[in-house]
């Protein structure tokens, strides 16, 4: 069955990038991504702080490509 393209599926994640108080992106990911994500930016960006919750919803952008995020510095 396919879904409606604004549907998101249950099994996506709510990944959020704050720095201090600050919300600087909001996105929803499958968890591995959202992990893979998380990790990525932590160790790259030690001042942005990466929250993944279950609190993903409708008109979300995608985890930007994986390319861009997984690139050997």
């Amino acid at each position: 069955m396919r879904l409606p393209p604004d549907t998101v599926e249950s099994a996506e994640h709510r990944v959020q990038l704050w720095f201090g108080p600050h919300i600087l992106r909001t996105y929803r990911a499958a968890p591995s991504a959202a992990e893979q994500y998380a990790q990525a930016v932590g160790s790259r960006f030690p001042g942005v702080r990466v929250t993944i919750d279950d609190q993903a919803g409708q008109g979300l952008a995608p985890l930007p490509c994986e390319q861009l995020w997984m690139l050997t510095p």
